[in-house]
């Protein structure tokens, strides 16, 4: 996770290690996007966020941490 950690340091996104990879504090497409642009090969990526904020979004309604909590997106 070298080149990631590089491309994400130089961008200005915050990332922490996780049991199964890297969680970092941006949108996945975001994430997607910067990887792609450094040659960086991602084999899972996924949109994450608190038990509250996945209910509401299960059940198609807007939490109340929606607007509070930047999007997340974890690599494995």
């Amino acid at each position: 996770m070298g080149r990631l950690s590089a491309a994400l340091d130089a961008a200005g996104h915050a990332y922490r290690g996780t049991d199964d990879g890297l969680a970092v504090a941006a949108a996945p497409e975001t994430v997607g996007e910067l990887a792609a642009a450094h040659g960086v090969v991602l084999h899972a990526l996924a949109a994450t966020g608190g038990l509250e904020q996945a209910f509401f979004r299960l059940v198609g309604e807007p939490g109340p941490a929606d607007e509070a909590a930047p999007p997340e997106a974890v690599l494995r």
